[in-house]
C-alpha cells in the first residue's frame, strides 16, 4: 500500500479514532495519510476478516482506498462497480469505486474521494456493504468521528 522506499515517515499518536502518517518520499512528494480501522471483523464466511479506510493527500490531491484483510473484493472490469454507504443514521448512499491498478484484490479505490472525506468529516460512523469474492456481501462498521483533513492533508 505504502511504498517501502520511503526516506522520511512521522506518525502522531491517534487522534479519536484515526491514525495520522507524514511520509517524504525519494522524489520529495510529501504525502499525508489518515487511517480508520473497523471496530469488528466482518462476519460471515470470512470470521476473521477486517476493513480499514485508508486516505492519501498529496499536493491537494485526495484518495480513498478500502483495504480489507483476510479477502478479497469482488470487482470486475465489465460494469459500474459500486458500494454503498451509511453516514450514521442516514440512508445509505452508492459510491462508485475501481480495483486497484496492480490487481491487488485486497484493495479499491472510491472514486469520488472528495465527496466521501465531506460526509466523514461530519459523520460519528459509517457502515460499509461491499461485495466479497464468494458471493458474499459484508457490512463493515466504523467510529470516524474526529477527521482531521482538508484539501489532501491533515491539520495536526
Amino acid at each position: 500500500m505504502m511504498s517501502s522506499g520511503s526516506d522520511d515517515e512521522t506518525s502522531e499518536p491517534k487522534i479519536a479514532n484515526w491514525y495520522y502518517l507524514k511520509r517524504k518520499d525519494r522524489m520529495t512528494i510529501r504525502k499525508d495519510y489518515a487511517v480508520c480501522h473497523s471496530i469488528a471483523h466482518l462476519k460471515g464466511a470470512y470470521p476473521s476478516a477486517s476493513m480499514s479506510i485508508w486516505i492519501q493527500g498529496s499536493a491537494g490531491l485526495n484518495e480513498v482506498m478500502l483495504c480489507s484483510l483476510g479477502c478479497d473484493f469482488l470487482s470486475s472490469t465489465v460494469g459500474e462497480l459500486s458500494l454503498l454507504v451509511q453516514f450514521d443514521h442516514e440512508n445509505p448512499v452508492p459510491f462508485q469505486f475501481r480495483p486497484a491498478d496492480d490487481g491487488n484484490k485486497n484493495t479499491i479505490f472510491i472514486i469520488d474521494a472528495n465527496r466521501f472525506i465531506q460526509r466523514l468529516k461530519t459523520a460519528q460512523k459509517i457502515t460499509i456493504n461491499a461485495h466479497y469474492s464468494k458471493g458474499v456481501t459484508h457490512h463493515a462498521n466504523f467510529k470516524v468521528k474526529g477527521l482531521i483533513w482538508d484539501s489532501g492533508t491533515m491539520k495536526w
